[in-house]
């Protein structure tokens, strides 16, 4: 243990650093300083673990200096040094927090014998801290165990020894009770920063998910079944149907959470009652609804007793071959804005489903084999990410307008490659001016006039990687060194780089550096 003496006296100050036999203590280094000044200097060395402090100090009284550790969230253990006539001084100490206080006079027998009991605290103290964390990351194994068994239970391929014995630790609904089925769609992000990684995702929303649910009949678990897509079960500890409307205000309250945390919009799906053999059925029921949510509309859905058929409205998009000739003339961006003002009334007024979107994906290819002729559609799509454009353009109403945009900039006259280049420049630039800020798309996209969706693409292929990939690695390194070069808290650090979750930033450091953000602190600390 380190420890730090406080004292303006210079005979009190040796007499106290060499009159005890600091290592048969258990003190293993001892530091000394004569003023608040020079003690914040040895604090910004690294933090003491007990500070013996004298109260009367010239300038800065050691009140003044326990007040300032607090507020830098030091924990480091504090004992006073006070005498008879300031034995207020030593009661206020008590009531700020500081451990104990040595009247003065005092022999070095009594005053190594306060330090001792202020180092066993500290033992006790982070002794009962590490149970915590050991506790912790068994209910994280448990959290990640029972969630790959419920998406087996989902997929069809759930093993019932293996249930069961989940269910017994309340990781999992108990069988033959019914429950609520729910998938959770992430429709669209708004951030880059908190984008992240599915399971790191599924752990958090499990723990928002509890405090939505604390009347559930077992630990509410969320399971990551693909990009963008979530489950969990849901069981009332009573053995009767779980209210619908209730369930609904429930999911309605935990999609809002889970929005402010991964800065996105959602959209929740739900089937049941459900008997857990059952689940399987229920979640390919679950997955049909999704696909048919092209318009990405936000809220909570439960079946309705009879489905609506798409009626009333007779497809038909009006100007295709308008737009043709606009992209044959170099008037990409006019066409774009057309055919998507076209996909957002259709969205506005109901008549986009999947079979609406298809049709128009469709005449939308069409249109661009008529203009393409012997070079033919292909050359517009000979990138894989220009393949993933060309294959999902009917899934979704994003998909579409990334197509669209994709063939516009095809088309755009003055369209160079330096250009692109200069614009990814600028896109590096604002990211390293902005680091802790809550990045967002729309935000580096507007930096260059750009649309989101080809400014991310041109970034990938000139850099590398992922936009928010790359966000993530410069947040990382940045946070890397201040760990290394100051004494900030960790929590501080994390916000100052724009994640208000500490454990989603903890979790994000430790992905992306190989280990967590307190290792890393303990060895800058070590290399000193």
């Amino acid at each position: 243990m380190k420890l730090l003496i406080v004292d303006d006296q210079p005979g009190v100050l040796e007499g106290l650093a060499n009159g005890i036999d600091w290592k048969r203590e258990g003190i293993s280094e001892v530091l000394t300083a004569q003023n608040a000044e020079q003690a914040r200097l040895e604090f910004a060395k690294g933090a003491p673990d007990i500070m013996l402090c004298d109260i009367e100090m010239p300038v800065e009284n050691g009140l003044q200096l326990f007040c300032w550790v607090k507020e830098k969230q030091y924990e480091t253990c504090c004992i006073f040094l006070t005498s008879h006539a300031e034995f207020d001084y030593a009661k206020e100490a008590i009531h700020l927090g500081a451990f104990d206080y040595v009247l003065q006079p005092a022999p070095y027998q009594e005053v190594a014998e306060v330090v001792r009991k202020a180092e066993q605290f500290l033992l006790s103290k982070r002794e009962r801290q590490r149970v915590y964390h050991v506790g912790e990351q068994l209910l994280e194994d448990k959290i990640h165990v029972a969630s790959s068994v419920q998406r087996d239970i989902l997929s069809g391929l759930g093993n019932s020894r293996f249930a069961e014995t989940m269910s017994s630790l309340g990781a999992l609904p108990v069988r033959g009770k019914p429950c609520f089925l729910a998938m959770v769609q992430i429709l669209r992000y708004h951030s880059l920063t908190e984008k992240g990684e599915q399971e790191i995702m599924a752990v958090e929303m499990s723990k928002l998910a509890n405090q939505a649910f604390p009347d559930n009949s077992c630990y509410v678990v969320v399971s990551a079944m693909g990009e963008n897509l979530f489950a969990f079960i849901l069981q009332k500890k009573e053995n009767a149907e779980i209210e619908k409307e209730r369930v609904r205000g429930r999911i309605t309250e935990f999609l809002s959470q889970c929005e402010q945390t991964f800065q996105c919009s959602m959209a929740a799906y739900v089937e049941g009652p459900l008997l857990l053999r059952e689940m399987a059925g229920g979640w390919k029921s679950l997955l049909k609804r999704k696909d048919e949510n092209v318009g990405l509309k936000e809220g909570v859905y439960f079946p309705q007793k009879s489905e609506p058929a798409f009626q009333g409205h007779h497809y038909h998009t009006a100007g295709i071959a308008h737009w043709g000739r606009l992209l044959e003339e170099g008037y990409g961006p006019a066409m774009e804005e057309e055919a998507c003002r076209i996909l957002d009334d259709m969205a506005q007024k109901g008549h986009l489903t999947s079979k609406t979107l298809s049709y128009f994906y469709q005449d939308f290819l069409h249109m661009l084999h008529g203009i393409m002729g012997k070079e033919g559609v292909g050359s517009l799509f000979a990138a894989d990410s220009e393949q993933e454009l060309y294959q999902n353009g009917a899934k979704s109403i994003d998909h579409m307008k990334a197509l669209i945009h994709h063939a516009a900039c095809r088309f755009q006259s003055g369209s160079a490659e330096t250009d692109q280049k200069e614009a990814v420049f600028q896109v590096i630039q604002y990211i390293n001016e902005h680091l802790e800020e809550d990045l967002k798309r729309d935000d580096l996209a507007a930096c260059v006039h750009l649309n989101p969706d080809y400014m991310a693409r041109i970034f990938k292929r000139e850099i590398g990687v992922t936009v928010k990939e790359y966000i993530i690695q410069r947040k990382m390194r940045e946070a890397q060194g201040l760990l290394k070069t100051t004494s900030l808290p960790v929590s501080f650090i994390a916000a100052k780089l724009g994640y208000s979750n500490f454990s989603y930033f903890s979790q994000t450091y430790k992905k992306t550096m190989g280990i967590t953000p307190q290792e890393e602190r303990s060895r800058a600390g070590e290399g000193e």
